[in-house]
């Protein structure tokens, strides 16, 4: 997939394909994890997406629907991780506890969320959790080791930010949505005295979501509101008692575009 984003040709893909690929994997690298995520009545879905009166726009909303879906049901894997956090940092390299500590903040939000995998990423805990799933990466050669000082250092291979960010855009999408919390959040606080936060944050959110929504899969607007109102509950536990309110009235007012 590296070698075609950078013009080589696609092969055709089919069982055949599955099985070759597999064989070229050499010995067993993990575990496979088999999730199926929300059902979803696709007759009952395009009608309530107005089927009858747009069947293209309905069908693109199914499409949306089927995705969003799809990451929900993804598991956080500890080699998505270790490639997020080591891209970035700008190309720096790392020992194996600044690593850990880089991944502290994610591996906390994946289990404070109860993800789909959070209980398989514990190992990332200690230096040596993560040196462990370093050694695989160097197996496979997306990452490399410095070993010759005191202490080994990792970074990404050269040129290898393609494959490396094969594993990370794996897991990228749980994190989407409280990165626009935050900064939807530092927006309220940065706006003048007299502003209402709240419909300033919305405002905020809805803007970040719709130029992120070429590159993520985002829930349809009212089910993004509620997504934001739980990633707030995890930074502020108070806040729903506080101003849920005050969020449910902003609510009905934004008229920020997004899909």
């Amino acid at each position: 997939m590296t070698a075609e984003s950078r013009g080589a040709v696609k092969h055709a893909e089919g069982l055949r394909w599955l099985v070759d690929y597999a064989r070229r994997q050499g010995r067993p690298a993990g575990r496979v994890q088999v999730n199926f995520g929300e059902t979803l009545e696709i007759s009952d879905a395009l009608r309530s997406y107005g089927a009858a009166d747009d069947p293209r726009l309905a069908l693109s909303k199914l499409a949306f629907d089927v995705c969003t879906r799809i990451n929900r049901a993804t598991p956080v894997t500890r080699t998505g991780l270790v490639t997020l956090a080591m891209l970035g940092v700008d190309g720096r390299s790392l020992t194996a506890g600044e690593v850990c500590d880089v991944l502290r903040p994610l591996r906390r939000y994946a289990e404070a969320r109860e993800l789909p995998g959070a209980g398989e990423i514990s190992q990332l805990a200690t230096a040596d959790g993560v040196q462990a799933t370093l050694a695989t990466l160097i197996e496979h050669g997306v990452v490399r080791c410095y070993d010759r000082g005191r202490e080994p250092v990792y970074a990404i291979g050269h040129d290898n930010e393609l494959v490396a960010a094969f594993y990370r855009n794996g897991v990228i999408h749980w994190f989407v949505n409280r990165s626009i919390a935050e900064l939807a959040l530092v927006r309220a606080a940065e706006e003048e005295p007299g502003s209402d936060p709240v419909d300033v944050a919305w405002g905020a959110a809805f803007r970040l979501r719709d130029v992120l929504k070429f590159e993520f899969f985002f829930a349809d607007r009212d089910r993004f509101r509620q997504e934001m109102r739980e990633e707030l509950a995890l930074i502020e536990p108070t806040w729903t008692a506080q101003a849920s309110s005050r969020w449910a009235r902003s609510a009905g007012r934004s008229r920020a575009p997004g899909r």
